[in-house]
């Protein structure tokens, strides 16, 4: 599974880099785990208001006895508008813990105060279990310019998703912030927290992180 999503994040850069599609590739490391992930969108050239996007990222906990929450995840939708502020369209999730999650998610986007804010309520169904899950995920982006060259960015993601719409099943969130070179390079303090299963097993961690940008 590592070197499928290896594979999967270098094929997935060499065909957007070649084409000068907007990339991101980003790893980080901590106390409790390494993280890497791709993402990408891009707008279909033969029809510009439908966008494809795309998410891969690997988990690896450094302590063996957490080893059993090493997650690889797959991710892909395809976005077209209905209105200036809100998109939609079907998504497919994959997950080595939780298997593979058709559905559909609505994409939400505003601004204020200069902060870019993405609300992505979902449904899907769980292949592995036979029930329909909901999700809903947070997004806010902020970038501060310093000068012609640097600046800082800073960004949150929250995500969770429910079996049946009423059991937690899993929630993640995610914190960075650190000087941006040219758009094109961020390095950077970083926070991660993992929930899993309606017990709520919990793992956090502060760490540094690098990201690359291609545009």
């Amino acid at each position: 599974m590592i070197r499928f999503i290896t594979f999967l994040a270098a094929l997935t850069a060499m065909v957007n880099i070649s084409v000068a599609q907007p990339l991101q590739s980003e790893l980080l490391s901590g106390a409790e785990k390494m993280v890497f992930q791709t993402t990408f969108s891009q707008q279909f050239e033969q029809a510009a208001d439908f966008r494809i996007n795309g998410l891969a990222f690997f988990n690896r906990f450094h302590n063996p006895s957490k080893q059993a929450f090493d997650e690889a995840v797959i991710q892909t939708s395809v976005t077209g508008p209905l209105s200036k502020h809100f998109s939609a369209g079907p998504n497919l999730f994959y997950s080595s813990v939780a298997g593979l999650q058709p559905g559909l998610l609505l994409n939400a986007n505003t601004q204020i105060a200069g902060i870019d804010i993405r609300v992505s309520p979902q449904v899907a169904y769980n292949l592995p279990i036979r029930a329909l899950q909901g999700g809903m995920a947070f997004l806010m982006r902020k970038t501060m310019p310093v000068n012609s060259r640097w600046s800082i960015g800073a960004n949150a993601f929250l995500m969770g998703s429910w079996l049946r719409f009423e059991t937690h099943d899993r929630s993640i969130i995610q914190a960075r912030i650190g000087p941006l070179y040219k758009q094109h390079l961020q390095f950077g303090l970083s926070y991660d927290l993992d929930q899993y299963s309606p017990q709520i097993f919990q793992h956090d961690q502060f760490g540094l992180f690098v990201r690359a940008l291609f545009n």
